[in-house]
């Protein structure tokens, strides 16, 4: 709410107009106000990002790795908060609850399959924290030859 109120109102000659400073023309719409409260609203698009829908990859693929980044996957965390109830534990390795994070990145079954191809393509920088520092961080490193390049950006979508 902090954010909302620090936003400028403009003003100009002739009748008052409320408007919404957030876009060019000035309505309020929930995509950009839900942008502000979760702090994305100042952040630039990611070009790494960016490239994901440019990518000769399956569509399910690519909309799943978009989803990862908007954590929007329908993990039993997620589901929880919409007043679903059920197990809540990782159906991989059933140990800890499923969780975004958990399943696509720390799970012991998600962890051998990045490390298996993380050694492959020798490439070992992984965080352990966050599936999307770990996504952006693979799709930041690539190599010059065309081949193992695009080996190397279609890896994670499979992956997860």
């Amino acid at each position: 709410m902090q954010e909302l109120d620090r936003r400028k109102i403009l003003v100009s000659e002739g009748n008052d107009q409320l408007r919404w400073c957030n876009n060019n023309e000035g309505t309020f719409n929930l995509k950009d106000a839900k942008k502000i409260l979760l702090g994305l609203a100042s952040q630039a698009p990611d070009k790494a990002w960016q490239r994901l829908w440019t990518q000769q990859v399956c569509t399910k693929i690519k909309l799943f790795t978009w989803l990862v980044q908007h954590r929007n996957i329908l993990t039993w965390d997620n589901i929880r908060k919409r007043g679903v109830l059920g197990p809540s534990r990782c159906q991989l390795c059933e140990m800890q609850e499923e969780t975004m994070e958990h399943l696509l990145n720390n799970c012991s079954f998600s962890s051998k399959l990045w490390d298996s191809f993380a050694s492959i393509f020798q490439q070992l920088d992984r965080d352990l924290g966050s599936i999307i520092n770990t996504l952006s961080k693979w799709r930041s490193n690539f190599t010059t030859n065309k081949v193992l390049s695009t080996a190397w950006a279609l890896t994670p979508g499979f992956i997860i």
